[in-house]
C-alpha cells in the first residue's frame, strides 16, 4: 500500500469527524499511532462492545480499529478516509 504523507494535525482531525459519523451505540472506532509493535489510542467514538477488535485500515504509522463494524461499513469506512488522505496529499 502506498505511503501517504501527513500533516498530522490537520489529517487527523479531518479523519477523526469521519469516524464519529461511523460510530453509535453497536460500534466503536477509534485511530491510533504505532509505536515500535505497540498501539497508542488517539481518540475514538462509540460505545465498548468487548467483541475482537479489527483494523479497518492502516496508512503510515496510523491506523484505524473498530468493534461491531459490518462489511459494508468497514468497506464504506475505508472509502471515505482513503479519500481524505488522498485529498490531504494534493491528489
Amino acid at each position: 500500500m502506498r505511503e501517504f504523507s501527513m500533516e498530522k494535525e490537520i489529517c487527523i482531525s479531518k479523519i477523526l469527524e469521519i469516524l464519529e459519523r461511523f460510530a453509535n451505540k453497536d460500534t466503536k472506532v477509534w485511530i491510533a499511532e504505532k509505536f515500535g509493535r505497540r498501539w497508542s489510542y488517539i481518540k475514538g467514538f462509540g460505545e465498548e462492545q468487548y467483541v475482537p477488535v479489527e483494523i479497518v485500515l492502516e496508512f503510515g504509522k496510523y491506523a484505524v480499529f473498530a468493534e461491531n463494524l459490518s462489511e459494508v461499513q468497514k468497506e464504506k469506512l475505508q472509502q471515505e478516509i482513503m479519500r481524505k488522505l488522498r485529498e490531504n496529499d494534493g491528489e
